[in-house]
């Protein structure tokens, strides 16, 4: 992920709101990330089918492995 200021939500630039949402950019790109998988691995996302199944196996490899490591953290 690219962390820089330029890759920031609008509403995470400013200087106070910086600070408070320092910690917030990876789960906003996590969640970008999980989205845009899921409207690729959609007729309307992608264009050819071999797209759609590679958007599929991302998607579902990057679940998988949120999954499993919140199973072992929580255990």
């Amino acid at each position: 992920f690219n962390y820089s200021s330029s890759n920031r939500a609008r509403m995470m630039r400013g200087d106070k709101m910086k600070i408070i949402t320092q910690f917030k950019q990876h789960s906003q790109n996590m969640m970008f990330t999980l989205g845009r998988g899921l409207y690729q691995s959609m007729a309307m996302g992608a264009t050819t089918p071999a797209e759609r199944d590679i958007a599929r196996k991302q998607t579902a490899a990057i679940l998988a492995i949120h999954i499993a490591s919140s199973g072992i953290i929580t255990y």
